[in-house]
């Protein structure tokens, strides 16, 4: 239903389904549960557009934590709606309390051969920097020097 627009701006003013994705997310990972985190995860997506979260958020936290699982579509889907905060909203969309180790990783996926996976990243890092504040934090926080250290040595000139 979250994939009609008015439906997902309708649902997104519902607390107790916030509270409830938040704990679907949370929930152990197991195999017979992966099914259901990917369902919440596309609720999420639909949802976040519509969304304001500050840093404390269960939700947005959840969201976050979903960016250490080894479940690549988790991951994916967990990028976008993150990147979709506020998207449909006044409200600046601060990304505020990433990990400097999983903006790290994040900045890690763009060189892996992985075209969903990358572009999810880049739309992630074009909304974190478009505040100046992450922009500081971000190279302050991360090894840029072993980056591009990376990317030169991971290209070859003919």
């Amino acid at each position: 239903m979250v994939m009609l627009e008015d439906n997902a701006h309708y649902v997104s003013e519902m607390r107790p389904l916030r509270d409830m994705l938040s704990i679907v997310l949370n929930l152990p990972n197991l195999e017979s549960l992966v099914e259901l985190k990917h369902y919440a995860l596309d609720i999420v997506e639909q949802l976040t557009k519509y969304l304001h979260f500050n840093a404390n958020d269960p939700l947005y936290l959840s969201l976050l934590a979903q960016l250490d699982s080894p479940d690549r579509g988790a991951v994916l889907t967990s990028l976008r709606a993150i990147s979709r905060i506020s998207m449909n909203l006044e409200d600046t969309n601060r990304l505020e309390g990433i990990p400097p180790a999983t903006l790290q990783r994040i900045l890690d996926w763009t060189l892996l051969d992985d075209e969903d996976l990358v572009n999810s990243c880049l739309d992630f890092l074009y909304q974190y920097t478009a505040v100046l504040p992450n922009v500081s934090l971000m190279t302050t926080s991360i090894d840029l020097d072993r980056k591009s250290t990376r990317l030169n040595s991971s290209h070859q000139y003919y």
